[in-house]
Parts: C-alpha cells; structure tokens; sequence
C-alpha cells in the first residue's frame, strides 16, 4: 500500500475537483445563453427551471471554492 494522503492534499484535489466541475457547468450556461440570445432560440419552459437548477449547482460549487468545503453549499441546490 501507498503513502496516506496528507489532510491538505486531499483538500487541494477537492478543490480542483469543484473547479473543474464550475468550470463545466459554466460552459454548458454559456452555451446555453448563446443559442437563446446569439442563435434566437427560445426555450420551454421547463428548460428554464433545469437553467435555474443549473445555476443553482454553480452556486454551490462556487461557495466551496471561496469558503471551504461545507455539507450545506452542496445542499444549496437540492433545496426547494
């Protein structure tokens, strides 16, 4: 077996990890807004509540990147 990981470097590959994820789903908004406001296509209604929920993941991703790791910033978007 392997060295145990250090404490500070599993927070560093959490911290990646949420990067990389806020990195993604990022990418999949700004592509999202291009073809509602660039291409001209209008979504359904039901688009817009999974563009919120969307919004609401980043929302938690991005809270453990500035604040540190917290149960509630994933529980953020499960919320009503």
């Amino acid at each position: 077996m392997g060295p145990m990981m250090t404490p500070s470097r599993q927070m560093l590959i959490f911290r990646a990890i949420n990067i990389a994820g806020l990195v993604a789903l990022l990418c999949v908004l700004t592509g999202l807004l291009d073809l509602q406001f660039v291409v001209g296509e209008q979504p359904c209604p039901q688009f817009l509540f999974q563009r919120a929920g969307v919004f609401g993941l980043a929302a938690g991703l991005m809270m453990n990147v500035l604040w540190g790791m917290r149960p509630a910033h994933y529980a953020l978007p499960i919320t009503p």
